[in-house]
C-alpha cells in the first residue's frame, strides 16, 4: 500500500480488486542490461537487451527491491535508479546490488518517471496515483502531478 492504505480499484469492472499493472518500469544501461520491474510487486528483473531480438529470453531475477517501482533510469555508470511508489521516495542501485536513498518526502508522492538533467540532478515527476479517483472515493490529488528536481551525492 500507499500512505497506509492499499491500493484497491474503485470502479467497475475490477472493483474491489488491488491495482494492477504489468512491467511499468524499464531502463536500458550501456552495457547492454534491460531491467524492468512490475508495477505491483517489489522484485527487479533483468535480460540482455541484444538477446530479445534473438529470442532468449532468459530472465535474470536480481531479487526484491524491498519497494514497488514505478520509473527506472540507468546512469551512465550503470547505476539503477528506482522510484519508491511506497515511501515516496527515489533510490539508487549501485553495481554492487546495494540500495542507497537519494531522496523522500510530501513532494515525491508516488514518483513515476525520471530523467537526469546535463547539471547532474535528477528530475522526477510524482503523480499521486494513488490519491486519484480510481483508487479513493474522490480525486485527492494536490495537482495533477508535481515535478521534483533532486539534488545527487557526489559521483
Amino acid at each position: 500500500g500507499v500512505e497506509g492504505r492499499p491500493l484497491v480499484q474503485r470502479h467497475a469492472p475490477k472493483t474491489g480488486l488491488p491495482l494492477a499493472a504489468g512491467a511499468d518500469g524499464l531502463a536500458v544501461s550501456l552495457d547492454g542490461w534491460l531491467y524492468f520491474t512490475p508495477l505491483s510487486s517489489r522484485r527487479l528483473y533483468r535480460v540482455r537487451a541484444d538477446h530479445l531480438a534473438a529470442g532468449n529470453t532468459h530472465v535474470e531475477d536480481l531479487g526484491d527491491k524491498g519497494f514497488a517501482s514505478d520509473g527506472l533510469l540507468v546512469d551512465a555508470q550503470n547505476r539503477l535508479y528506482a522510484t519508491d511508489v511506497e515511501k515516496g521516495a527515489v533510490r539508487r542501485r549501485l553495481p554492487s546490488g546495494k540500495w542507497e536513498l537519494l531522496a523522500r518526502g510530501e513532494p515525491l508522492s508516488w514518483p513515476d518517471t525520471m530523467t537526469l538533467l546535463p547539471s547532474g540532478r535528477l528530475l522526477v515527476t510524482a503523480t499521486q496515483i494513488h490519491r486519484g479517483e480510481n483508487v479513493r472515493a474522490r480525486d485527492e490529488r494536490t495537482r495533477a502531478f508535481h515535478v521534483v528536481l533532486v539534488r545527487l551525492p557526489p559521483g
